[in-house]
């Protein structure tokens, strides 16, 4: 049952920002496991502890699930694996919506100063987050319309965000559940 709730916490930090939807699912799914690892558990007071056992590995799962969600090191560690896709998915003239890749759904592609932002969709820990390349350019060097942050990723990508994950240097990769909330619609 904590397979469900860990796969979604891990999911829902796997993209700048977080997806909020995913985030909520998690959180929802791991109340549930957890009132019925208690109603469980409860009746299993006074057997052998063979019978009980396994509700001891899903306070470890969600400890687990909850400390790598919350170090940041889940979107990053994706990253390379989807790198190429990213790539390619960058190099299409702008038709519609961009695609989806891998872990990532993408709400805008647009280019701006040199650079060629993806933004992703229902992001939960900021108002707007996503990738961008800029090839032989570092964004951070320029000013911005808005304060966007931006995180270096790997060679000319970036991770940036806005809102949000900025207040307290709150990078846009951890699980915060004090800055989680719903996406604004622009």
């Amino acid at each position: 049952m904590a397979v469900v709730p860990t796969w979604l916490l891990l999911t829902g930090v796997a993209a700048p920002g977080g997806y909020y939807t995913v985030l909520t699912l998690a959180l929802a799914g791991w109340a549930v496991v957890a009132w019925l690892c208690l109603v469980v558990g409860a009746g299993q007071i006074g057997h052998p502890v063979r019978r009980w056992w396994p509700m001891l590995l899903v306070p470890a799962l969600c400890a687990a699930s909850w400390t790598a969600a919350s170090a940041g090191v889940v979107g990053p560690a994706l990253f390379p694996l989807h790198r190429t896709a990213l790539e390619k998915a960058i190099a299409r003239p702008a038709e519609g919506q961009p695609p989806s890749v891998g872990f990532y759904n993408f709400h805008d592609r647009y280019e701006n100063r040199g650079c060629t932002f993806l933004t992703t969709n229902d992001p939960g820990m900021t108002r707007v987050a996503g990738f961008v390349r800029c090839p032989g350019l570092n964004p951070a060097t320029k000013t911005w319309d808005e304060a966007y942050r931006f995180e270096p990723l790997e060679g000319d990508w970036y991770v940036f965000h806005l809102g949000r994950s900025t207040r307290a240097g709150g990078s846009v990769w951890r699980l915060r559940l004090s800055a989680l909330s719903p996406p604004i619609e622009t």
